[in-house]
């Protein structure tokens, strides 16, 4: 009755398993399993959660067919901030931690006077430099100039390159 209201087999045969103690009952508990699961969506397609769910007007992705896995369509601009902050490529390493000291990002693109890409630094990275005595160079000597993903590349797309990249 379990499996095929909640249509869970496992948890109901483990369910059965706590109850009983008893091992035996694999070989009936199967076939019930799979009788009862078989009844439930031949009767009812529509399992009682996702009934629910839809019920507060929340539609599962999978009801409609194959969906691609969630990852595949999200964008990179869908995972990433809006509210960019940006290091001036000419700004020292000191001039640029006291720019991102209080803000909650961990790296920022550093751009030219002309607004166009040069690379990205860490926070983390622009700290290590002060430390080690590098806080008057420029920032653009330091930042790391690699391909970079675009807000429009799919989100597998970008994590594939990052792969990609930090094995060469």
């Amino acid at each position: 009755m379990f499996e095929g209201i909640i249509r869970a087999p496992i948890t109901s045969v483990l369910i059965i398993f706590e109850m009983t103690g008893s091992y035996d009952l694999i070989l009936p508990l199967m076939i019930s399993n799979m009788t009862a699961y078989a009844l439930a969506r031949h009767v009812r397609p529509t399992p009682i959660y996702e009934a629910l769910l839809e019920q507060d007007e929340i539609h599962l992705p999978h009801r409609g067919g194959r969906v691609a896995h969630a990852v595949e369509r999200l964008r990179v601009g869908d995972a990433t901030t809006r509210k960019t902050v940006t290091i001036p490529s000419s700004a020292t390493v000191t001039e640029a931690i006291e720019q991102v000291g209080n803000l909650e990002h961990s790296t920022y693109p550093v751009v030219d006077d002309g607004k166009k890409f040069v690379g990205m630094i860490s926070e983390v990275r622009l700290r290590r430099l002060a430390a080690e005595g590098a806080g008057s160079d420029k920032v653009q000597n330091h930042a790391d100039s690699r391909p970079h993903a675009l807000a429009e590349y799919p989100l597998v797309r970008a994590g594939q390159r990052s792969a990609w990249i930090s094995r060469v």
